[in-house]
């Protein structure tokens, strides 16, 4: 069976997409990889910044609490909007 035979042979067999993807994993070979040996009951480690994350956040919501925002469960207390914003007002969004 000669070149042209077989060609016309799988093309006959196989759709274009399928030859095509045939014909990349005979052009790549094989490919080597490493073992990476698993790691058993890895404990994980501790987050440097999340005390200082913790510590701004509690100085943001006291600040809050100071401002009388929000109060000692974290509820929004302040509903007022300021004197531009509030209804009869000629508003201006700055667009």
């Amino acid at each position: 069976m000669d070149y042209q035979t077989r060609v016309t042979t799988v093309l006959e067999v196989c759709s274009a997409h399928e030859v095509q993807r045939i014909a990349a994993s005979v052009r790549m070979g094989p490919v080597k990889t490493i073992p990476v040996p698993k790691a058993r009951s890895q404990k994980p480690k501790a987050d440097p910044h999340y005390s200082a994350a913790v510590q701004r956040a509690k100085d943001v919501a006291e600040r809050l609490r100071r401002a009388e925002v929000i109060d000692a469960e974290g509820h929004r207390i302040r509903t007022d909007l300021p004197a531009d914003m509030r209804d009869g007002q000629d508003r201006d969004y700055g667009g």
